[in-house]
């Protein structure tokens, strides 16, 4: 019950079971003694979420209804909100957000050092040339990140490829495109009554990943691994959100082509995704011999998250959900969940 603690529920609970206004206040000053004497020590890196970030994640009305393609779309739209309810449920004071798509570098991840960030996706892009429908821009208007933990978390990745980003002196907010913007506007904003508004950490991998991306996943685990190790060790909660497409290859009419690869490729990442520490051989071995084929933009986020979630300190620690797995028109799209479990809580009285 008290994988993180909420101090007003378990007021509210303490009276609704008392069966008199004498017995709820009493339950209630019991309630008190027990926030002095007792501490919950919650786990940091709270949970994370997989989504899209396909045009029809967004809006599955710029396809025409009753088509296949449709049903299709609306499955993974109803799915992707669902997964970003659950991460605004989970309340985290920072959210990092890893995304194929913004300020790429060459050889290094990059991490974003601006104070803010903000920008647009132009949706119905993806749209086939004959179609009827119309692009649209959304927007997102700011967004405050957390440059001081980003510095932080570079510190603690010294030995490691990842760089800093900052344009012009910080002087403007730190620019957002589909990869960012489509993702973050599935998850509600942090209620306005919060004491500290949530951050954002933007994580960025490198260009490398088009031509490198099977060779990158050791330093991948790896990374994941000492993310987790540093969300642990600060006083905030952490979610993690992975902005991902999967195969990119569906069909012969689609940019980069059809491949028999695309298809494997999405039911491995699928099957992945439903238990990733026992199924690691689906993403590690199976996704990974056909990504070449597949051309997923997400692949190496996916690497990175098991790499958060599966090692000697994270193994079975998460409870995984996949919501939607979906090939929409020549791209894949995964909506899925995974939650911290309630088993590595440690509550501990103060005496």
């Amino acid at each position: 019950l008290f994988c993180r603690r909420n101090d007003t529920f378990v007021e509210h609970l303490a009276c609704h079971v008392a069966s008199s206004a004498t017995e709820c206040h009493l339950a209630t000053i019991l309630f008190l003694i027990w926030t002095v004497h007792v501490t919950t020590v919650s786990s940091r890196f709270i949970g994370a979420a997989v989504l899209p970030h396909g045009d029809f994640a967004y809006d599955p009305t710029l396809l025409d209804k009753g088509s296949h393609e449709r049903k299709a779309a609306d499955a993974v739209a109803r799915a992707t909100r669902r997964a970003g309810l659950f991460i605004a449920g989970l309340d985290p004071d920072v959210i990092i957000l890893s995304t194929p798509h913004g300020i790429e570098l060459s050889n290094d991840y990059g991490l974003y050092l601006g104070s803010n960030a903000s920008g647009f996706a132009t949706i119905g892009s993806d749209l086939r040339i004959n179609s009827t429908k119309h692009e649209y821009d959304v927007q997102i208007s700011q967004i405050e990140l957390a440059p001081k933990l980003s510095r932080n978390l570079m510190d603690k990745l010294s030995n490691e490829s990842v760089s800093g980003i900052l344009p012009f002196a910080d002087s403007e907010d730190m620019p957002l495109r589909w990869g960012e913007v489509i993702p973050l506007l599935m998850i509600p904003m942090a209620n306005a009554t919060r004491k500290v508004q949530r951050r954002h950490l933007i994580w960025s991998h490198p260009l490398r990943r088009y031509t490198e991306s099977p060779d990158m996943v050791p330093e991948l685990e790896r990374l994941g691994r000492l993310i987790f190790e540093w969300a642990e060790m600060i006083n905030l909660d952490i979610a993690m959100v992975i902005s991902s497409d999967l195969s990119h290859t569906h069909r012969a009419d689609g940019p980069y082509g059809y491949s028999n690869k695309s298809q494997p490729f999405d039911d491995a990442i699928g099957q992945w995704a439903t238990n990733p520490c026992e199924n690691a051989p689906k993403l590690l071995e199976r996704a990974r011999s056909l990504q070449s084929g597949a051309k997923s933009c997400g692949f190496t986020g996916l690497v990175l998250l098991h790499g958060a979630f599966c090692h000697e300190k994270g193994t079975s620690e998460f409870e995984a959900a996949l919501l939607a797995n979906q090939n929409v028109t020549y791209y894949g799209m995964m909506a899925a969940t995974f939650e911290r479990k309630c088993n590595d809580v440690n509550v501990r009285g103060v005496y």
